[in-house]
């Protein structure tokens, strides 16, 4: 049976949690080639991603592989990651300039089921969905690239806008490369 995309819902929320601490790397102990970093946050933090934003998960059988979870600029859970104060290159008054903006939060897929095209479904289903809104995402660069994460997010026609920078809470420097996709 081939897997199925549908959209996520609270009762969700915990499975995907789980996947994504699966496939991540703890800041301060990766070492950047299995997954993307991953900066300690709360359930509770995570189950609003489901119960306010926008979410799409992927099972087979059951078991769920992937999901994608996101939120458009006029949602209460807009990314504090983009104060002006912390931006560097790019001019964080320009993003999400209208409510047909749409960030992306985040997306894993668990290590068993890559390579079979289910984040680049997720996403394929994002634009569907939402066909004239304008898509932003963050990709982290250092301490260590997501290079899974940068080519396939060139592949989908994503631009690089610029970086800001964080202290982690832990204590890591990070930077990420905001990436923006327009309606074509």
């Amino acid at each position: 049976m081939p897997f199925s995309i549908i959209h996520g819902s609270e009762s969700d929320a915990c499975d995907c949690l789980a996947l994504q601490r699966s496939v991540s790397l703890r800041l301060g102990k990766g070492n950047g080639k299995d997954g993307f970093l991953l900066d300690l946050e709360s359930e509770e933090r995570f189950r609003k991603y489901f119960t306010e934003g926008s979410s799409l998960i992927v099972r087979e059988e059951g078991i769920l592989l992937g999901f994608l979870v996101g939120y458009s600029s006029s949602n209460s859970l807009f990314p504090e990651m983009f104060n002006p104060d912390r931006v560097r290159e790019i001019d964080a008054s320009n993003l999400f300039p209208d409510k047909n903006s749409f960030y992306i939060e985040k997306i894993a897929v668990s290590l068993s089921a890559r390579r079979r095209g289910i984040a680049r479904s997720l996403y394929d289903e994002l634009i569907v969905l939402h066909p004239t809104t304008t898509f932003y995402a963050c990709i982290v660069e250092a301490p260590s690239m997501n290079e899974p994460s940068r080519q396939l997010h060139q592949q989908l026609a994503f631009q690089k806008l610029g970086t800001f920078e964080f202290i982690s809470t832990v204590g890591d420097r990070v930077v990420v490369g905001v990436h923006e996709r327009r309606p074509f």
